[in-house]
């Protein structure tokens, strides 16, 4: 028997919800990001602040854009996304928000908890080449996105890289294009910030959890490790968390 996946619930009940709410409530995409966000209950205490995943970045900004209808005290955490290339709109540099360093949690997770340490040379060899396969189609992908919005770059890294032997298919540019040079070479200085998280993790995992690996790991674990041993970028997501709401001291996270 297979488990029902509850529906998401739209904006206008989401903001139907926070208005009959007195907690203080920090407002996160949810999905995988939450095994990372629910640590700040933890450490605050689910009695003085409450976490609400609230189903995907869409969501978290259309709230934002109408905290001022909400009389309870919220902040909010979103992913930097394509700001992180295209810069942040003066809307949303606000004390009431904050967003990732690098292109989503997933990348501020990978650089806070040194995960490429986590490899032999090999597969850090094997990564890297990898990720510059990737990077290929990505940056092609990307660069279209940017200028037109119609094309997605969600596609997991297993379906190009399980088709390297076509890859020159895959990253032909059309007859009225232009090869983004200057995007490339963006990409290619900082991938671990501007690249999407969630591929970025996913190209890194097939080097973390093959079979017959000594240790294998699984991006939700390695999430859920980093949050409980902050670096300098989840440290300064829960701090202004805690600035905003004056919180006090954390507890002790075991």
């Amino acid at each position: 028997m297979t488990s029902r996946k509850e529906p998401e619930l739209s904006v206008e009940e989401h903001i139907s919800y926070l208005k009959k709410s007195s907690l203080p409530t920090v407002i996160v995409e949810g999905k995988d990001d939450i095994v990372v966000y629910r640590v700040i209950e933890k450490i605050y205490g689910p009695t003085n602040i409450s976490v609400l995943p609230v189903g995907g970045r869409e969501a978290v900004i259309g709230i934002f854009k109408r905290r001022s209808e909400i009389d309870n005290d919220l902040f909010f955490i979103a992913d930097k996304d394509m700001w992180c290339l295209t810069g942040v709109p003066g809307d949303f540099s606000d004390v009431q928000i904050c967003l990732t360093h690098g292109y989503s949690l997933e990348n501020d997770v990978i650089i806070d908890g040194n995960i490429l340490s986590y490899m032999n040379e090999n597969e850090k060899e094997q990564f890297e080449k990898e990720l510059s396969v990737f990077l290929e189609w990505y940056i092609i992908t990307l660069d279209r996105h940017l200028r037109s919005k119609d094309k997605k770059i969600q596609t997991h890294p297993e379906v190009i890289l399980s088709n390297i032997e076509n890859i020159e298919d895959l990253i032909r540019l059309e007859p009225d294009e232009i090869y983004p040079v200057e995007l490339k070479s963006k990409i290619l200085a900082d991938p671990m910030n501007l690249v999407r998280g969630k591929s970025l993790f996913a190209v890194l995992i097939r080097q973390l959890s093959y079979k017959g690996r000594y240790a294998r790991h699984n991006c939700l674990s390695l999430m859920e490790v980093v949050a409980n041993s902050r670096g300098d970028r989840l440290n300064r997501i829960f701090g202004s968390v805690r600035d905003y709401f004056h919180l006090g001291q954390e507890n002790t996270v075991v």
